[in-house]
């Protein structure tokens, strides 16, 4: 596998919350994005993809079938490590992060997922969604009412309605899906999502923006977002990372992607059924 990433601070930020993980070798990719007074948030994302980085063996080597299992169990102990942070420091007040995992293993993309960062899936030429945001005006558009341009424009678009550190009651979402060769996983921050509409990454991805011919063309789309976020003001942090599935990656390479039902009934609220093509906004 190959692994591509950009990460900026944005126009208005001081600090960037945003901590990422890319372990190509092990399958393993995260992006957090923190939140919180007093550098909380830097704390919080930090702490989920540390955590992460020192389990990576043990959710790389984990029996198969069980690998979902444990990718949550990992996701609720980063949880008790910010909530024990929280409680140690009470300056941070609020403390907390999203926090989106992808573990590629065993031609199966297994996601763990909580809050309002996302996974998305670029095959043949066509990008689709594999998340589904955990926030307030997300739940209202879903339920139809807000249109996903009013809920871009809403005054609450950011407040989530789950994020690591909130509870010790976390509901972690488990998506799985077929993974074939030459799959393209993009793991987002809103920072991103909030200022680039889907169809705009499709076209950035489908090579709508030409880069330096010696450049790794997966690095120089993502640095054509970051320049396109940056134009349009970059009100927040934001973090981009692409993994790219080459043929060793793989022993089965299927045809159409799939998701399956999670194993974790107790943690999961849902699980997506089936993957629609989306390179309209999900906005």
């Amino acid at each position: 596998m190959k692994a591509f990433s950009v990460t900026h601070v944005g126009y208005v930020r001081k600090v960037n919350e945003d901590s990422y993980l890319a372990l190509p070798r092990q399958g393993i990719f995260a992006v957090a994005d923190g939140m919180g007074g007093h550098q909380a948030g830097e704390i919080a994302s930090k702490i989920a993809v540390e955590s992460l980085e020192e389990n990576a063996g043990r959710l790389f080597k984990c029996v198969a079938g069980e690998t979902a299992d444990v990718l949550v169990a990992e996701i609720h102990n980063v949880n008790k490590k910010i909530m024990q942070e929280g409680l140690s420091l009470r300056v941070r007040k609020g403390i907390g992060t999203t926090l989106t995992v992808l573990l590629i293993k065993d031609a199966k993309a297994i996601i763990g997922h909580v809050g309002d960062s996302r996974v998305y899936l670029w095959r043949d030429k066509v990008l689709t969604q594999l998340t589904e945001d955990h926030s307030v005006v997300a739940e209202l558009v879903r339920i139809g009412q807000l249109t996903e341009e009013e809920a871009r424009e809403h005054p609450n678009r950011n407040v989530l309605s789950r994020a690591l550190g909130m509870s010790d009651e976390l509901q972690v979402d488990c998506v799985q899906a077929a993974v074939a060769v030459g799959d393209v996983f993009l793991l987002t921050s809103d920072g991103v999502t909030n200022l680039v509409y889907d169809h705009e990454i499709a076209h950035v991805f489908a090579g709508g923006i030409e880069g330096k011919p010696d450049e790794e063309p997966w690095q120089t789309y993502l640095d054509s977002l970051s320049q396109l976020i940056l134009a349009r003001g970059a009100n927040d942090n934001f973090t981009a990372v692409c993994c790219v599935v080459e043929p060793e990656d793989l022993v089965e390479q299927p045809t159409h992607p799939t998701v399956v039902d999670s194993p974790i009934e107790d943690t999961a609220e849902f699980v997506l059924e089936s993957v629609e093509p989306a390179v309209e906004s999900q906005e």
